[in-house]
């Protein structure tokens, strides 16, 4: 079980708010992307729309995950 799964296994989307807290509709999912540390790194938070969810954190120097 991943960290996300983990966090939110008991959790169910309520997809109306995700706009109001600045996500993104796509394809296949909402984005959230957000720097954080000063603009050192940026985190990217995706909610398909069966639930699952997953996050990268992506060093913004390096471009590295």
């Amino acid at each position: 079980m991943t960290i996300e799964e983990a966090a939110f296994q008991k959790q169910r989307p309520d997809f109306a708010k995700f706009p109001a807290v600045g996500f993104t509709r796509h394809q296949h999912d909402y984005q959230l992307e957000r720097d954080f540390m000063d603009g050192q790194f940026r985190a990217i938070l995706r909610v398909k729309f069966d639930g699952q969810v997953s996050g990268n954190v992506i060093d913004n120097n390096t471009g590295e995950e």
